[in-house]
């Protein structure tokens, strides 16, 4: 009885996201983009691809260094624990930090692959449109993405003219990600920009287990995490890979490898150095 309610409860819940999620999407199509700076941290300056004069009259200066930021599923830009990455980075140093919000169609749970396809040709159009009129430099851009948007700020870096300095994976959806022969066109890989890295925090469960960047961390071994108690379904430790990169950005040198205590995991400024499968152990 219990294993049917079970069932049962997972299908209506699966139902009422979809619902839920096409509501959103006909309440505001597409995706925008809302800059944050030092200057105006609490208030976004929206960037309207094409309407150069949003550009132009906004915060942005080409002379920072740029920060693409993309949320998770089901989630958005105002209500995101990726805000813990931005404040990260408000407080590192002085950026430009562009917060992707692609909430209308984040939680189209039964098209992934779409979903990741039509968000990262939105980003593409807008890093591109960004070189063209502000002068925007993509060897000083990074973009950073959690889990599906890890595939979507990937897939966008992908699709762009240039390439992109960086991208960072937080604990990137696993689930078909993980050897769907469908699926791996639209994954998170090495050749999405110069360097790729990729933090791993619930990876088997919510998260990506397979090593897909240049670099790939594995926190505490990458699929569960000592601060989330009985964390069945992983949804705690997935979250982890935010505040364990927020963290990385304060202090550089705050997660040392087991392999080589000279290679860091994250930081405001990557160590692009870093080659192959690493394993970090956290202290709280």
């Amino acid at each position: 009885m219990k294993i049917f309610l079970g069932i049962v409860l997972v299908f209506l819940a699966s139902v009422y996201a979809e619902e839920w999620a096409l509501t959103r999407l006909n309440r505001a199509q597409g995706v925008t983009f809302n800059l944050y700076t030092k200057h105006n941290l609490d208030k976004e300056q929206v960037l309207t691809v094409g309407d150069d004069r949003s550009l132009i009259e906004s915060n942005f200066r080409n002379d920072r260094p740029t920060r693409f930021i993309t949320h998770g599923f089901m989630g958005s830009y105002d209500l995101s624990y990726s805000w813990v990455v931005a404040r990260a980075y408000a407080e590192a140093g002085d950026y430009n930090i562009i917060f992707v919000d692609w909430y209308a169609i984040s939680g189209l749970l039964s098209k992934p692959l779409e979903t990741v396809a039509n968000g990262g040709a939105e980003i593409a159009r807008c890093i591109d449109w960004m070189v063209q009129v502000g002068g925007l430099d993509l060897a000083t851009t990074q973009g950073v993405g959690f889990s599906l948007g890890a595939h979507v700020m990937a897939y966008g870096a992908r699709l762009t003219t240039g390439e992109l300095g960086a991208v960072v994976g937080l604990d990137p959806a696993g689930d078909i990600f993980e050897k769907d022969a469908d699926a791996l066109p639209f994954s998170i890989n090495s050749d999405d920009a110069k360097f790729v890295e990729i933090i791993h925090t619930s990876g088997g469960k919510m998260g990506l287990q397979r090593a897909a960047g240049d670099a790939d961390f594995y926190v505490n071994g990458g699929s569960s995490q000592p601060e989330c108690f009985m964390d069945l379904m992983g949804i705690c430790a997935h979250v982890r890979a935010n505040f364990v990169f927020a963290e990385s950005i304060i202090d550089p040198h705050i997660y040392a490898t087991e392999e080589d205590p000279n290679v860091y995991l994250g930081g405001g400024e990557l160590q692009k150095s870093a080659r192959g499968s690493y394993t970090v152990r956290t202290t709280k």
